[in-house]
């Protein structure tokens, strides 16, 4: 059997055997003190509350960088349960290593994003064209500088050099019903990215 709980407004399940074995904690008393029909309600963070249950269940974790382990540690302390030295790891990555992981993660973030934005852009110009009466394939898609309202759409085309770039905004695409002709050298000139797309 199981208990369920709304933590922050997410929403957890835990196997009821797990939390007995921790009867001092805050949750196997919140168990035992409700009828368990509804999930029980817990005004703190749910992002590290995932974390708590891993530890209740492993008797350890390792913290992801988001995660400051004095954070972690007030969190478990609330919930009445004990803390044992070497029990509570940090990720592996440190200093440096640590800030240029999270500047990567940022830049992949931000290239998706921009590849999501193009993506949007070459579907509404599609649909205008489809709306207009045009049936032939593939669509052209001519993005000049000069005439763009975003230069995210144009810094985003220019990067479709790179195979992976082409791939992602391939993905992006897909959500569109939409399949990219991978660009020719010719299509990419000073200002200006020739595109062509196809319908799935």
């Amino acid at each position: 059997m199981t208990v369920q709980f709304n933590v922050g407004g997410k929403h957890f399940e835990i196997s009821r055997a797990v939390l007995s074995k921790h009867p001092d904690s805050v949750l196997a008393r919140l168990m035992s003190d409700t009828s368990l029909t509804q999930p029980i309600f817990i005004d703190r963070n749910g992002d590290v509350f995932s974390i708590v249950l891993d530890y209740l269940r492993y008797g350890n974790v390792v913290l992801p960088l988001t995660v400051p382990k004095e954070t972690f540690l007030r969190e478990i302390d609330y919930y009445g349960i004990d803390y044992q030295e070497g029990t509570v790891a940090r990720d592996a990555l440190e200093g440096p290593q640590q800030i240029n992981s999270l500047r990567a993660q940022n830049e992949s973030l931000d290239l998706t994003n921009k590849m999501e934005y193009l993506a949007n852009h070459c579907f509404r110009l599609y649909e205008q064209d489809y709306k207009a009466g045009f049936r032939i394939l593939p669509i052209f898609v001519l993005l000049e500088k000069d005439y763009l309202e975003n230069d995210v759409v144009f810094s985003a085309a220019e990067m479709l050099h790179d195979p992976h770039n082409f791939e992602l905004l391939q993905n992006c695409l897909s959500k569109y019903r939409l399949k990219l002709q991978k660009p020719k050298a010719e299509d990419f000139q000073r200002g200006r990215v020739l595109l062509r797309l196809w319908h799935l």
